[in-house]
């Protein structure tokens, strides 16, 4: 599912998700109640809005730092980067402290 849904990312409306689900042989039904249950929204809701306060706007990312009072000080590293990257990110949240 995961590769499915990255090869179409336009097409995440309800309609297409069931209409993958049921090409990947899942159980519809079963996939249905799931979406529509909402059960795990609260949660991806408070995700999303935590992601989006710290401007984080891009997978993969990565924070590199501290937790001061539910403050984040420190760098966000976007995208798949070199080690040297998270290094230097690294050294220079140390040297903070």
């Amino acid at each position: 599912m995961h590769d499915a849904l990255f090869s179409e990312p336009g097409k995440l409306g309800m309609a297409d998700l069931i209409d993958r689900a049921g090409s990947m042989k899942l159980d519809v039904g079963a996939f249905r109640t799931c979406l529509e249950g909402g059960k795990d929204r609260a949660d991806v809701v408070k995700q999303m809005k935590t992601a989006s306060d710290l401007q984080i706007v891009a997978t993969p990312s990565f924070l590199i730092g501290r937790t001061v009072a539910d403050v984040v000080e420190g760098s966000i590293v976007t995208g798949a980067q070199p080690l040297s990257v998270f290094e230097a990110k690294l050294k220079e949240a140390e040297a903070s402290r």
